[in-house]
């Protein structure tokens, strides 16, 4: 009897607590819609970190075009020191998101898939032969820029040291190191540059062009 006693007051219990779950759940699934809605903008103009862009679900690390050797990863606080110092070419290999903003200083040779940057290795390696360290980035140096890096790297000579930025552009950005902005973007242009950055890195990634 006593077993039975139990048996009915825990589920009286079970009963009575039932109700808050229930109506805190439509609170919470609300806030997390209003979040939903918020949340991208933010996101972009704050310069996430590649990891976190990297989970949006365009792109995910094992599509993370590797380094081949001779290939260095350079941070943004040192690539901005050479910048300053004049011992480094920083090559700027983006397309429609270098709207987003720019680093003052890095050259624009912008690949894509009509015109790759590998049909002009052979004229970059001339035109940067007096530098002694040539680094490439792109938005999140994920895809196309250790691309272009590669590339260049097969055709350049082995004194010459090859390098990506750690981050690329948003990584700079994150920083706080200076950017310059030729026109005013709000935050859907920004999330509209890094969609297209992350699409195209995704396709760089999965055909290797």
């Amino acid at each position: 009897e006593r077993i039975y006693a139990c048996t009915v007051k825990t589920t009286t219990k079970s009963v009575v607590s039932a109700p808050r779950p229930f109506v805190a759940g439509p609170q919470t699934q609300e806030r997390v819609h209003t979040s939903m809605v918020q949340t991208p903008a933010k996101t972009f103009v704050s310069a996430p970190r590649p990891a976190a862009a990297a989970c949006s679900g365009l792109v995910g690390p094992n599509l993370e075009v590797p380094l081949q050797k001779g290939v260095e990863k350079l941070s943004a606080a040192e690539v901005h020191q050479l910048l300053r110092a004049g011992l480094c070419c920083l090559v700027d290999v983006r397309g429609d998101d270098r709207a987003s903003g720019h680093i003052q200083g890095a050259v624009h040779e912008p690949t894509s898939f009509q015109a790759p940057l590998l049909n002009r290795v052979p004229q970059l390696v001339g035109k940067f032969s007096k530098e002694k360290l040539v680094i490439f980035h792109c938005q999140y140096s994920l895809h196309r820029g250790p691309q272009c890096a590669n590339w260049y790297r097969e055709q350049a000579p082995s004194s010459q040291r090859v390098a990506i930025l750690e981050g690329g552009f948003r990584g700079w950005e994150s920083e706080r190191l200076p950017v310059v902005y030729e026109k005013p973007m709000d935050a859907l242009g920004q999330a509209k540059a890094d969609t297209y950055a992350l699409s195209m890195g995704r396709r760089v990634a999965g055909a290797g062009a």
